[in-house]
């Protein structure tokens, strides 16, 4: 294995648990070995045995790095510092100076990075739409970035459901030709256009990217939702992560409103989804102009990967930007909201096959 140096002041690195206290250490300076070939997933990363303790690995899939500790990975909050007083900056849903702990057990730690004199093996910033999907990819530029954590959300297996009262229910809707709720999510917010809500994909292929959507029986798109909804009473489909671009995706997506129109969605409270899926992904928030407006950041929350039909409910504030771009105001943007997107992405080669059950407003999904 290929390994990079990168020198590392450790100011504070520790893990918080239950009826535990910590206290900030004296800073110090250590150059580690950080191996330059990724973890595909958290999955294949090596046992967190003692001989490892310390040791940090980067996960593909994630864009994040994770370190060893107490015979546990937990990801790394990662600060940037040029300076000789690193301090941190929280974003949306930022972990304490000491460090969390997610319900899972997981222990989350921060570390101050300082480039070396030969400078830090960093990824370039991607351009175009599509790299707001990437998670924790620090720009070179930045003086100071830390890497936000994503809040662990509650996720509740389910059997049968009640989506009546959600945005997009396609088990009530099998085999009809009602069109003002049905094939679409219907967030009551039309703007006369006839544009709001129909699902629609995008990929990184105009990156040069190779990834793509596969739908049952090879459905192309423009015909997936009516076909999948009227045999299966729910949305499947596959996303295949394909070579070509550093950091493949795809995605599905509506628009709130209409194609050219805004709307204030602060009251929705959050969102809720039923589904299944074999790999986490996100929902996104988007508005005109975010990705120039956060350099990509965008807003969005990660929902964990669930073999089961599941159901989970997100408020706003589990909604985050990872830190590594430009902070917005959270709350203007959800104001301003334009279109949510379903974002999917994972290393080439991969895939990670999903279900769509409901779409809604927080605590609609399921009465």
């Amino acid at each position: 294995m290929r390994f990079n140096n990168v020198t590392l002041c450790l100011v504070g690195v520790v893990l918080v648990f239950n009826a535990c206290e910590t206290s900030t250490q004296p800073a110090v300076q250590q150059t580690v070995q950080v191996p330059s070939d990724d973890a595909a997933t958290l999955d294949d990363l090596p046992n967190c045995t003692g001989g490892r303790e310390g040791d940090i690995e980067r996960v593909a899939s994630e864009r994040t790095f994770y370190i060893c500790s107490d015979g546990k990975w937990g990801p790394l909050q990662i600060t940037k510092e040029t300076g000789d007083n690193p301090k941190r900056e929280d974003g949306y849903g930022a972990a304490s100076s000491n460090g969390t702990q997610d319900d899972d057990n997981t222990p989350t730690s921060s570390v101050t990075v300082v480039p070396s004199s030969s400078g830090m093996d960093i990824p370039a910033l991607p351009s175009g739409d599509e790299s707001s999907s990437s998670a924790s990819v620090i720009p070179s530029s930045a003086s100071e970035v830390v890497i936000t954590p994503y809040p662990s959300v509650r996720v509740t297996t389910v059997s049968a459901i009640d989506c009546s009262n959600a945005m997009y229910c396609p088990q009530d809707c099998m085999h009809t030709s009602e069109t003002t709720r049905c094939g679409k999510v219907y967030t009551g917010l039309d703007d006369g256009t006839g544009t709001q809500g129909y699902l629609w994909s995008y990929t990184d292929s105009d990156n040069g990217g190779t990834s793509s959507f596969y739908w049952p029986s090879g459905m192309a798109f423009g015909s997936f939702e009516v076909p999948s909804r009227d045999n299966l009473g729910y949305l499947k489909g596959t996303a295949q992560f394909g070579s070509g671009f550093e950091y493949p995706f795809v995605r599905l997506g509506f628009h709130i409103a209409g194609e050219k129109k805004s709307a204030d969605i602060t009251t929705w409270g959050g969102m809720c989804l039923v589904y299944s899926a074999t790999q986490d992904f996100y929902l996104i928030v988007r508005f005109n102009g975010d990705n120039e407006a956060t350099g990509f950041d965008l807003i969005q929350a990660k929902i964990p990967l669930k073999k089961d039909k599941s159901l989970v409910n997100v408020t706003w504030d589990d909604f985050i930007q990872e830190g590594w771009g430009t902070a917005v105001d959270k709350g203007e943007a959800i104001a301003k909201a334009d279109r949510i997107e379903i974002g999917f992405k994972g290393s080439a080669g991969t895939t990670n096959d999903f279900s769509i059950y409901a779409i809604g407003k927080y605590g609609t999904c399921d009465w």
